[in-house]
């Protein structure tokens, strides 16, 4: 390939390169001020990695957590929350959930049990009251 062609070539992946980041900046920015669109969408083509860094964090932030899997048994009444947090400390030994993890997890399990003890209170007053009203 001639001297002269291999640099046209590489102009065009250039160009063809450019401005499919425009059309991709242009379609991600969309949502945001004009005024910002136009800012930040010739820095980004032009390779101001400040820029970049800024937008990106905008555009995708990033993840404070990550979904998380292990076996858990059926919770059914806040009794079955004992098995739970056993589950929950067995997987934390494995490794399969981290300990801060587990600890988010936990909270969710005793917010679970403080709602069932508070509905079942709730019944065992309207009960209460239901027999005294009689």
């Amino acid at each position: 390939m001639p001297q002269s062609s291999h640099h046209l070539f590489s102009f065009t992946v250039q160009m063809n390169a450019a401005f499919l980041i425009s059309y991709i900046l242009d379609q991600l920015l969309s949502t945001y001020p004009v005024s910002f669109h136009e800012n930040a969408t010739p820095r980004l083509v032009g390779g101001d990695m400040q820029a970049l860094r800024l937008c990106m964090e905008r555009l995708c932030p990033p993840r404070k957590d990550r979904p998380i899997s292990f076996a858990l048994p059926s919770i059914a009444s806040v009794s079955d929350i004992v098995g739970a947090q056993g589950a929950l400390i067995a997987a934390v030994a494995s490794g399969e959930v981290t300990p801060s993890e587990a600890g988010e997890v936990s909270k969710l399990l005793d917010a679970y049990a403080r709602a069932v003890e508070v509905s079942e209170l709730a019944e065992r007053i309207a009960k209460l009251e239901a027999r005294t009203n009689q």
